[in-house]
C-alpha cells in the first residue's frame, strides 16, 4: 500500500541528489578540459625586434671590382746643362719648353724639370733612382766663334744644335744619345709667317720645335712612339 512521502523522507534525499549532481559537473568540467589539452595549438614566438631587422635588411649589394690601372706611368726628367757660358739662358730653356710639352702629350710619360745638372750630375741621379730616367740637354753651336755676344745673336742662334742623352735609371747606362738640328737650316724649314727667319722669335720656334723633336727621339728610346710619330698609348 502506498506511503505519503513524509518531511523526513524527503530530508534523507536531498543530499544524495546533490552529490550526483556535483559528480556530473566535475565530470564535465574534466571533459572540456581534456578536450582543450587535446586541441591545444603551441604558441607562435613572436619576433623580436633583432629579427625584424635582420630580415627587413637587404643584402648588402656586393662592390664591383675596382677597375684596374694601366701601366703606371714613365718617370722622365728633362734638365739642361750648366756649363752653356756662351748661350743666353732663354734658347736652353726654351728647348726645355718644347721638350716637356711633346713628351706630356704621351699619357704613358710622366715628365717634370729640375735644375741645371752637368752631364755627370745628371748621370748619377738616373744611377741612384729606381724608376726615373734622366735626360739631359745641352745647346752647341757649329760655328767657331765663342764670344760672350755671340750666344745673344739671334743670327748665332741659328747655328745652335741640340745634344741630348738619355740615361736609365738604377745602372750606369746610356739609353740613347745623338744631336738635333734645328729644322730651318735646309730645305724643307719651318715657315715663319710675316717673320724675318732672323729674328729672336724666329730662333726661338725654331728650337722649341728642336725641342719636340728630342722628345720623340726620347719616346722612340722608351718604344712609345709608334711609326709616323704617332705616340702609342
Amino acid at each position: 500500500m502506498y506511503e505519503p512521502e513524509t518531511h523526513s523522507t524527503t530530508a534523507r534525499r536531498r543530499p544524495a541528489t546533490l552529490a550526483v549532481s556535483l559528480c556530473a559537473v566535475v565530470l564535465v568540467v574534466c571533459a572540456i578540459h581534456a578536450l582543450a589539452q587535446s586541441g591545444r595549438k603551441p604558441p607562435t614566438k613572436k619576433p623580436s625586434t633583432t629579427d625584424t631587422q635582420t630580415s627587413t635588411q637587404p643584402a648588402p649589394a656586393e662592390q664591383a671590382p675596382a677597375p684596374q690601372d694601366s701601366k703606371p706611368r714613365i718617370p722622365v726628367m728633362v734638365v739642361k746643362s750648366n756649363m752653356d757660358a756662351f748661350v743666353s739662358s732663354i734658347y736652353p730653356s726654351v728647348v726645355i719648353e718644347g721638350c716637356l710639352e711633346r713628351l706630356h702629350e704621351s699619357p704613358a710619360v710622366d715628365a717634370r724639370t729640375a735644375k741645371d745638372m752637368s752631364r755627370k750630375e745628371a748621370s748619377d741621379v738616373a744611377r741612384k733612382s729606381s724608376d726615373t730616367y734622366v735626360v739631359w740637354l745641352e745647346l752647341q753651336s757649329d760655328r767657331m766663334s765663342n764670344s760672350p755676344t755671340s750666344g745673344m745673336d739671334p743670327a748665332y742662334a741659328q747655328s745652335f744644335y741640340v745634344n741630348y742623352v738619355v740615361f736609365a735609371p738604377g745602372a750606369d747606362k746610356t739609353k740613347a744619345s745623338g744631336h738635333v738640328y734645328q729644322r730651318n737650316r735646309g730645305a724643307g724649314g719651318l715657315p715663319y709667317p710675316g717673320q724675318s727667319p732672323r729674328t729672336s722669335s724666329s730662333a726661338e720656334y725654331s728650337l722649341k720645335y728642336a725641342g719636340r723633336e728630342t722628345a720623340d727621339r726620347v719616346l722612340d728610346s722608351l718604344g712609345i712612339l709608334g711609326p709616323g710619330g704617332v705616340i702609342k698609348n
